[in-house]
């Protein structure tokens, strides 16, 4: 009843530091930063909802880069349950819809605290320990930073905790039910949309069964131990693949044709450097990081753990803390270059800074057994050993008190508004560094010289470290303002949609929540992160006006004053200066052609559509070679064009037959009728799609059905069913052990 109650107070915690999330006044309502959250979580999830509400699975985004696949994007999180809670509280890019979201942050800090409490009781067993690390671990620099603005990484993360305590006991108690379980978890994170983040959970699983190992190995149990260990870690990862299948097949097709199919090591290796990394995690805000902080007094109850006494535990924190310290700085040591050459996917993921992650859960691990070592019984050996600790804190503060002096000292000789205002926030960084540091020095004197403090001592210690990390990671990432004033009304967008109709805009960075998507204005900014490989080159080589001819873009939203020859047809000022939409004429949304030529490869098609003679209206490049596009053609229009999410429908009249060229980028999962008939779909303009289309008048229906979701949901359906009948089988074996049991039991005492 006790864990309950505190698993309850824990999970619900973060809605109380982050309670002006939800505030109805506007003076103290608070929203997440513009970033990620505003420019890409929200408006894909309020593309999705718009999709729904129209009755169709989001599998095609049309708003974005000219168009992509959305389902298939992982980040989007649609197989995720409290994505759904979220979805069903948006309706539009006004302040309710994006509580909506916000509410997912609370909700998932307070899961990983839930699941790291568990984990505690697991490995610690002492509820102030195991409630110390759910503290350290909830609002560590790690999960207030950018997991704040970057959703998808705070979904993940917050599984971590759940997937250790799972996978541990499969461990020690040798039970498939607790690996089958740890899989479970595991592919929930998987769906939980961020793919590095689960990577990285694995990552710690596997460091965490070495770990296990070896300490197996120093028992002598080696054979045992290695059984054990694959075993969990076979039957976890089949699980976790077989439970996110529905969402990782639609996945790797997409990224096989994504701008992240190919990727150099300059682009993934960057990390945390080396004089930065042991800075932030004892002094944040003074370089900006806050990531790896896990704050002053954890850091001296994880040496109080160590040195005060020593377990298996102790053994499997440290070394995933030290694993995710090291790999954090990703080229800045041999280790990430190594792996990156030597073990698969380890080339996949950029950002190797996120893998700090599991330097904070090994950090609040040794710092709760810190915290139950303190709060605990002490002989004198104990009190012998926790000296040298005293005695390092208190050099630490003569030390940070005489680097504060020389900051400000050296503060003074800064010139300007804006270099005096800096460093007088890093002195206020270096005073509040002083403060932690003296209130750790001062716990540890009080339990070293008066033992009565003992029965408050656990009270002192979490609230402690409460203030110590929500003074870091609270409101860091939020900005003082109303919700609704996070999609103000634009003329710009209200220009362009009142007349756009299957056309696109393209936003030269002037437009708020991603560039118009929020609001419902097809775009073709490169704005998301994960994109198509057509997409990215296209952008890339070829030149502007050529690129909105072939993406059918009527609108240009810029910050360019109108000219002579370029007159503006709706204007909206700005604090940062007045902003302009202009038109242009644009070829529309499909079009005939009656010239063709064939490109080898998509590279050639990409070079022959650069060229400066280029119309897209009279020849159309198509990849490979079509016989039939060999035939005489002669002019033709199209009659008719509608679309939908997942559909396009076009009607085109060929007297001499030609290629019906759409304008939308290509991708597996169209397919293509022609009066019914299947027909092939083919490159086309390398950025387009084409059907050659033959004498007479025909209509063209293009389905975007993704058979990848399909083989996925086969696949995580087949997975549920067989950890279903594994568990009732288990159960019914149970009973007839348990019956066999009391029968002979019975004749037992009926023979005596």
């Amino acid at each position: 009843m006790v864990d309950a109650l505190l698993v309850i107070l824990l999970g619900s915690s973060p809605f109380i530091p982050f309670w002006q999330l939800f505030s109805a006044d506007p003076a103290t309502q608070m929203t997440v930063v513009d970033g990620d959250f505003t420019e890409e979580y929200f408006p894909v999830l309020l593309t999705a909802t718009r999709a729904l509400k129209a009755g169709q699975w989001p599998l095609w985004n049309p708003d974005s880069n000219g168009g992509q696949p959305l389902l298939a994007d992982p980040q989007t999180a649609l197989f995720y349950a409290p994505t759904w809670w979220a979805l069903s509280g948006i309706h539009g890019p006004n302040g309710e819809s994006v509580v909506a979201l916000e509410r997912l942050i609370p909700l998932h800090l307070g899961l990983a605290a839930g699941f790291t409490y568990l984990l505690g009781r697991v490995l610690l067993a002492s509820r102030l320990a195991a409630a110390v690390a759910a503290i350290v671990f909830t609002f560590s620099g790690f999960l207030t930073s950018y997991p704040i603005e970057q959703l998808p990484i705070l979904r993940v993360a917050a599984w971590f905790p759940l997937q250790l305590a799972l996978f541990w006991m499969a461990l020690e108690r040798s039970l498939l039910p607790w690996a089958a379980l740890a899989g479970v978890a595991m592919g929930i994170g998987v769906l939980a949309g961020h793919p590095q983040t689960s990577f990285l959970e694995g990552v710690g699983l596997v460091t965490v069964g070495a770990a296990w190992l070896a300490q197996g190995w120093s028992e002598g149990r080696r054979s045992a131990g290695w059984r054990r260990l694959a075993g969990a870690l076979a039957l976890s990862a089949l699980v976790a693949l077989g439970v996110a299948a529905i969402q990782l097949v639609p996945t790797y097709e997409f990224l096989r044709v994504s701008n992240r199919s190919e990727v150099n090591f300059a682009f993934l290796a960057g990390g945390f450097t080396l004089w930065e990394l042991p800075l932030d995690i004892v002094a944040p805000r003074i370089l900006g990081g806050s990531p790896p902080y896990v704050g002053i007094f954890p850091l001296v109850l994880a040496a109080v753990g160590l040195a005060l006494r020593r377990s298996r535990v102790h053994g499997v924190a440290l070394t995933l803390a030290l694993a995710g310290l090291v790999l954090s700085t990703g080229a800045h040591t041999f280790v990430y270059p190594a792996l990156y050459n030597l073990v698969p996917v380890f080339d996949v993921f950029r950002g190797q800074e996120r893998s700090i992650m599991l330097f904070s859960m090994g950090m609040a691990l040794l710092a709760g057994s810190g915290a139950a070592t303190l709060a605990g019984r002490m002989d004198r050996e104990d009190l012998r050993r926790l000296r040298p600790i005293t005695g390092a804190v208190g050099l630490a503060l003569l030390l940070g008190v005489g680097f504060g002096i020389g900051l400000y000292w050296r503060s003074q000789d800064v010139p300007g508004a804006d270099g005096g205002a800096r460093w007088a926030e890093v002195t206020r960084w270096v005073a509040f560094l002083w403060a932690m540091i003296t209130g750790s020095l001062l716990l540890l004197l009080l339990r070293s010289h008066w033992g009565a403090v003992q029965h408050v001592l656990p009270v002192l210690i979490c609230a402690f470290i409460a203030v110590d990390l929500l003074a870091v990671g609270w409101h860091a990432h939020l900005d003082q303002r109303r919700a609704d004033d996070v999609y103000p009304p634009s003329l710009l967008i209200d220009r362009a949609l009142s007349d756009l109709g299957t056309s696109r805009a393209y936003d030269d960075w002037v437009l708020k929540g991603n560039h118009g998507e929020a609001y419902g204005l097809p775009t073709v900014t490169r704005t998301f992160p994960l994109h198509l490989e057509r997409f990215e080159q296209a952008t890339a080589q070829l030149k502007m006006e050529k690129l909105f001819d072939l993406l059918n873009v009527r609108y240009l939203a810029t910050w360019q004053p109108p000219s002579p020859t370029r007159r503006a047809i709706a204007e909206q000022p700005s604090k940062d200066g007045p902003r302009f939409l202009y038109s242009r004429t644009n070829p529309g949304p499909a079009w005939m052609v009656a010239e063709s030529q064939f490109a080898p490869t998509p590279g050639a098609a990409l070079g022959m559509v650069g060229r400066d003679d280029f119309d897209p209206r009279a020849l159309a490049i198509i990849e490979g070679v079509d016989e039939r596009g060999t035939a005489p053609a002669g002019p033709g229009r199209v009659i008719s064009y509608e679309r939908n999410w997942n559909q396009i429908t076009a009607v085109a009249e060929a007297p001499g037959g030609g290629y019906l060229v759409i304008s939308e980028l290509p991708y597996p999962s169209w397919e293509a009728t022609l009066d019914g008939a299947r027909v092939s779909l083919v490159a086309a303009d390398y950025l387009l799609q084409a059907v050659w289309v033959p004498p007479g008048t025909h209509q063209l229906m293009l389905n975007f059905s993704m058979a990848s979701v399909q083989w996925g949901a086969l696949l995580s359906g087949v997975t549920w069913l067989g950890l279903i009948g594994f568990g009732l089988g288990s159960r019914f074996l149970g009973w007839r052990r348990r019956a066999g049991r009391e029968l002979q039991a019975a004749y037992a005492n009926n023979v005596a």
